[in-house]
């Protein structure tokens, strides 16, 4: 099942938005079961399309959970490590950019921060 991250800030409590780069990157059909989740709160919802308003959404099927704080501590970890991943990775591919443009270590050291060893290491 497809989850998806959000606020549960929606002026409809039974409908949530999905926007169209999420229907697109998830690959989500129309009808098709997601789950929208928090840190603490997750609900199954039913995706749908209101033509009228030209807008994805997903409407509950059934209440609104609460998570046990095992579970939220993990989602918390998660999403932090994620933050941290994105970045990482980022760094990793402004190196490997900064090397096709033959610039030298110690500039790309000095732009990035990335440590000399790593740098070497994506050579």
């Amino acid at each position: 099942m497809k989850r998806l991250q959000i606020d549960f800030n929606e002026p409809d409590p039974f409908r949530y938005r999905i926007t169209e780069d999420e229907i697109l990157f998830f690959n989500i059909k129309l009808g098709e079961v997601i789950t929208f989740y928090t840190e603490n709160l997750e609900v199954r919802a039913l995706v749908e399309l209101d033509a009228e308003e030209k807008q994805w959404f997903g409407k509950h099927i059934e209440e609104i959970r609460t998570v046990s704080s095992d579970i939220e501590e993990a989602r918390e970890d998660g999403f932090n490590n994620g933050h941290y991943f994105g970045i990482w990775t980022t760094k990793d591919n402004i190196v490997r950019k900064m090397i096709q443009l033959n610039q030298s270590e110690d500039l790309i050291h000095l732009v990035t921060g990335v440590s000399l060893e790593r740098i070497r290491s994506l050579r």
